[in-house]
């Protein structure tokens, strides 16, 4: 039988942190990376509820259903969220941060030890790229309007080059579904204009 997720939202300040709450025990939890959303975790968060601990899969600002309504978009202010959720559910966890979430793991492992029982980073971004000025540039222009979806599209899809699940259709349609919506796309263009520089000072 599948597991059963509560969809709950944490009120910050500037809007609203959605996740996914499931099962009782040690807290992990998840952040995903930058223009993906908390689905990302469906297997890994039904493998570690079945062996005992309650998991947290959390939306980044601007993504999924968390609020577009934010000022900040970095791996600070993820981090921030993580700690408050942390402090929410009232028990240490352990973060589990993917790309850009893992740079707010770290940050919160750094800025609040005390909450942190553990971390695990999956494919982290933790430093600023070490792109040329003129690379930089590209990125940037590949992600205008009105193309910008469309190439993101494509580079999504090269995440998952040799497994995919039964659920990844639906996980994929469901993260560029929120990125076609003006608001969240707007957040997403912020956030992958945000430094890493932040998170690299914890090391």
């Amino acid at each position: 039988m599948a597991p059963v997720f509560d969809t709950v939202y944490l009120h910050r300040h500037g809007g609203r942190i959605t996740y996914a709450l499931i099962s009782n025990g040690p807290l992990v939890i998840c952040i995903p990376g930058m223009g993906d959303v908390r689905s990302v975790y469906r297997s890994l968060a039904a493998a570690l509820a079945e062996a005992g601990f309650r998991v947290a899969a959390m939306d980044l600002r601007g993504h999924g259903d968390s609020d577009a309504t934010f000022e900040n978009y970095d791996d600070a202010a993820a981090s921030s969220d993580l700690i408050a959720l942390a402090e929410h559910l009232g028990v240490p966890a352990i973060w589990v941060g993917n790309s850009m979430g893992a740079g707010a793991a770290c940050w919160a492992e750094a800025e609040a030890p005390a909450l942190t029982a553990g971390l695990m980073l999956l494919g982290p971004f933790v430093r600023d790229s070490k792109a040329s000025l003129l690379g930089k540039l590209l990125l940037r222009l590949a992600l205008l309007r009105p193309w910008g979806s469309a190439a993101w599209r494509a580079y999504f899809r090269k995440l998952y080059p040799t497994h995919r699940d039964a659920a990844y259709d639906a996980h994929f349609t469901e993260a560029m579904g929120y990125l076609r919506q003006p608001v969240h796309w707007e957040a997403f263009h912020k956030t992958s204009r945000t430094s890493h520089q932040p998170a690299t000072a914890f090391e």
